[in-house]
């Protein structure tokens, strides 16, 4: 004699609370083994979050404040392109002495942080062109003061 085996039959003899409370207890732990797999996901993520804070967004604080001096440094370098008044050339000779200094600060901060490879890179081509512009910059102050005005704006606008 052979048993017949029916799929299910093994359950109609479990009773319905303790089938619920399996159903349940199975949830809860697929809930709390989603729980921890969160957990460590969102512990990562922090980690994450915190090395970006303390290194790249500093970084991208002091290039940004790089950038905006030498915006200022180019905005009193046309004006002083412009003027033929020299107590204005000396004020603004002062602002771009000032600014340029500040530019030179936010450069070497940013390189104080660790740079990669890359970063080297793109930053010394970064002082390469402030160099560069830094003479074109001591060219349009003497031709400003030798009350050369066209000849500052040219190279200042180019």
């Amino acid at each position: 004699m052979k048993l017949a085996i029916r799929p299910g039959r093994w359950l109609d003899r479990v009773p319905v609370g303790r089938q619920l409370f399996a159903a349940f207890a199975a949830i809860l732990v697929l809930t709390g083994a989603l729980g921890a797999i969160a957990l460590v996901g969102l512990r990562n993520v922090d980690a994450e979050a915190s090395a970006l804070s303390a290194r790249w967004l500093k970084g991208v604080g002091d290039l940004s404040a790089a950038r905006i001096g030498v915006l200022e440094l180019r905005e009193h370098e046309v004006k002083h392109s412009r003027t033929d008044d020299p107590s204005y050339h000396a004020e603004y000779e002062d602002e771009m002495a000032e600014f340029a200094k500040a530019v030179g600060g936010q450069v070497e901060q940013y390189k104080a942080r660790g740079l990669s490879a890359e970063a080297t890179e793109l930053v010394a081509s970064l002082e390469k062109s402030l160099a560069d512009y830094q003479q074109s910059r001591e060219r349009v102050v003497k031709l400003g003061r030798d009350k050369q005005q066209q000849d500052a704006a040219d190279i200042s606008d180019g």
